[in-house]
């Protein structure tokens, strides 16, 4: 395992035409819980150019994995998953590689601090971290909480229509936590992770209205689609344009059926094929990162000449 508090190096990342040919800095802040992008390293640029061209939260990061099955020509290339956007960096060697995925990992992972005493949660309800503080809910479901042989079964395990993992925005920190949503016949339910066996929440399709894509409110986030219900609309975001249209498809059909049977119930309405659909892999699809992070990544100010990033300028373009 890297040492967490001295990682740091340059690497290549991925342009938009998908070459690997210029070098970022790469630092790992963990006093502040981000990882830093710098032109170079900072202690060899002037202090008036030395801020970072990107920081990427710990907690946007969703998935950090080896890349090298996307990008066979990238060499020890591997991607970093956050807020929708995927960025690919290439590695000096394998050994670096892997220690920067591990690293990124194992720092993004959700600490709490040591406790004298976890008490387990009682039946329907469930432990979760909440800027780092231990909080007990309740876990919400369309049968008023009673337990059922299928809700005891692993989320992967449940029978679906279709099942896969997303990142969902909170009802009420509104910060983006991925999640392993299952939908079947009668409803629609997302999980703390595919292991687990009771739901964070359960939503009947009578209640919800519509799935829609998302356009013009979330301008820094791809791929993402609203669940409209009368009490709460919910936002979820894909990591790939296909897995966004097939979940809008899949639920809007499945509502609709509910609505026939609901207005005709004599009538045997058409049914979404039961076997699971499940979500693509990133190895299937991967997506570009999005405009405005590349924006940070590579200003405008392309017209003006390369220099040594250790030359005495006042303005350092990216490429």
């Amino acid at each position: 395992m890297a040492d967490l508090a001295t990682l740091c190096g340059v690497m290549k990342v991925e342009d938009q035409k998908g070459k690997f040919q210029e070098e970022r800095y790469f630092q790992l802040n963990l006093a502040e819980s981000k990882v830093c992008i710098y032109i170079d390293d900072p202690q060899h640029l002037p202090k008036t150019s030395n801020d970072p061209l990107l920081e990427i939260d710990f907690n946007v990061i969703s998935k950090v994995s080896d890349a090298r099955k996307l990008r066979p020509k990238g060499g020890n290339c591997f991607y970093i998953t956050h807020s929708g956007d995927q960025m690919f960096i290439q590695a000096s060697s394998e050994a670096d590689m892997n220690k920067w995925i591990d690293a990124l990992n194992e720092a993004s992972k959700i600490r709490v601090s040591e406790a004298k005493h976890i008490e387990l949660a009682p039946p329907n309800t469930r432990n979760e971290v909440a800027g780092g503080v231990i909080q007990r809910s309740t876990v919400e479901s369309s049968d008023g909480g009673r337990d059922t042989p299928e809700t005891q079964m692993p989320a992967l395990s449940l029978q679906s229509i279709k099942s896969g993992y997303a990142t969902k925005q909170g009802a009420l920190r509104k910060n983006w936590k991925r999640r392993f949503f299952v939908l079947d016949e009668t409803g629609f339910s997302y999980f703390k992770n595919e292991k687990e066996r009771l739901p964070i929440k359960r939503i009947p399709l009578t209640d919800i209205r519509k799935a829609i894509p998302v356009i013009n409110t979330h301008h820094h986030r791809q791929n993402l689609f609203e669940i409209v219900t009368e009490d709460r609309t919910y936002y979820v975001q894909c990591e790939t344009p296909t897995e966004c249209t097939e979940w809008i498809h899949t639920l809007n059909h499945c509502i609709d059926n509910m609505g026939q049977d609901s207005n005709n119930s004599a009538l045997s309405p058409q049914r979404v094929p039961t076997e699971a659909v499940h979500m693509r892999t990133p190895s299937q699809e991967a997506t570009k990162p999005s405009r405005a992070v590349w924006d940070q990544l590579c200003p405008d100010d392309t017209s003006k000449a390369k220099s040594s990033l250790r030359g005495n300028k006042k303005s350092w373009p990216l490429w």
